[in-house]
């Protein structure tokens, strides 16, 4: 017998060993926690229950909606890389950074059960990829610091790239596509709790919304985190996340919206300098 190693069972893990690592380190072993001016935190990041929608007039200006997941077999999870991390440049300000990218591809037979896609019929084996890119800076003032708390207030620009493609396999001109790469300005709030000198508990929250006439976008970014600065340059962590965009477009000349969601868990390791 052997316990299979999933996402889940890995970010628990190290949950248990973070806490485990309370008791072992008190307030007298460094009463001034460090600092550091530039972190990376590199690691492997497992998303799960991916939603991408997409909902598009015909050309007859009615609506028809098309879920990726369920209509065009593309799979709801996935694992990837992904950076994030900070630079701070005085003792209350700093510019934070993310990057990772999504890919994922399908194959379904529409035999017998026809999907219009921005008023393009699929009736035969049908193939689908989608592709996004999330690039991310902002700039985050701590409006409260001191040895146990930490909460900052900023707002930057989340660079969010999307690209859809359908098409059909035995003709492949029979096609649709979109790509869409928005720089969407967010307000960002932050706060941090030094449980000991090396154990933190963080938090962060970015958001967007704009509807005005024909355009509209929206994005949610939540993240919670516990981790464990080890050594005075290397630390590991693990998150949890929560990521939801909406984003206006065209479709052959059709208005249509793309809709992304997904949860992400994340452990990686803590490269402070």
């Amino acid at each position: 017998m052997y316990l299979k190693l999933t996402p889940g069972r890995l970010v628990s893990a190290s949950l248990v060993v973070l806490m485990s690592l309370y008791s072992t380190t008190s307030w007298a072993d460094e009463d001034n926690p460090r600092d550091p001016k530039l972190v990376f935190n590199v690691g492997f990041y497992h998303l799960s229950g991916i939603s991408s929608d997409i909902l598009a007039t015909d050309g007859s200006g009615l609506s028809v909606g098309v879920s990726f997941e369920n209509t065009l077999n593309l799979p709801n999870s996935a694992d990837v890389q992904r950076l994030d991390g900070y630079y701070r440049y005085s003792d209350r300000n700093r510019i934070e950074f993310s990057y990772y990218g999504i890919s994922r591809t399908g194959v379904v037979d529409l035999t017998g059960t026809p999907v219009n896609i921005g008023g393009v019929i699929f009736n035969d084996v049908t193939a689908s990829t989608n592709e996004s890119t999330i690039l991310k800076a902002v700039w985050s003032h701590s409006y409260i610091k001191d040895k146990k708390f930490d909460f900052g207030i900023g707002g930057g620009v989340y660079l969010s790239s999307a690209k859809a493609t359908v098409y059909d396999v035995g003709t492949p001109s029979t096609n649709v596509s979109t790509d869409v790469t928005l720089p969407l300005p967010v307000f960002s709030l932050r706060g941090a709790w030094n449980i000991r000198p090396k154990l933190k508990l963080w938090a962060k929250q970015d958001l967007f919304v704009l509807d005005v006439a024909d355009l509209s976008s929206a994005l949610t970014d939540f993240t919670i985190a516990l981790e464990h600065q080890t050594t005075k340059n290397v630390g590991f962590g693990a998150n949890l996340n929560y990521f939801n965009t909406t984003a206006s477009t065209t479709i052959n000349g059709n208005d249509a919206r793309i809709l992304r969601r997904y949860r992400g868990a994340m452990v990686y390791a803590k490269i402070a300098l």
